[in-house]
C-alpha cells in the first residue's frame, strides 16, 4: 500500500467514524458544528471527501463527541460506542 493510500483509508476510516458518531447521537452536521466549533462547510467539505480537516479541527470534533457520551476506538479496527450510562 503506497502512502497515498494509507492517507485515504486513514481519511475514510475518520470520515466513517465521524458519520457513525452524528448518527449515534443523533446530530445534524449544525449540530456537531455549534457542539465542535467548528464551521459547519468544513464539516461539509470532510463529509464529502473534498477536504482534510485542520489538525486543530480533530480533538474539538473528537472532544464533542465525547462529551455527548461517544467512545471513539482508534485501534487496528476503528470504531465507536456508546459510554455506558449515557
Amino acid at each position: 500500500m503506497t502512502t497515498s493510500e494509507n492517507d485515504n483509508d486513514a481519511l475514510s476510516t475518520s470520515q466513517a467514524q465521524t458519520q457513525a458518531c452524528r448518527a449515534l447521537v443523533v446530530w445534524s452536521r449544525y449540530q456537531l458544528a455549534v457542539a465542535s466549533g467548528v464551521p459547519k462547510r468544513r464539516l461539509a467539505g470532510f463529509a464529502r471527501g473534498d477536504s482534510v480537516p485542520q489538525r486543530r479541527a480533530i480533538p474539538e470534533v473528537r472532544a464533542a463527541f465525547e462529551a455527548a457520551g461517544v467512545a471513539l476506538n482508534d485501534d487496528v479496527a476503528p470504531g465507536i460506542r456508546l459510554r455506558r450510562g449515557s
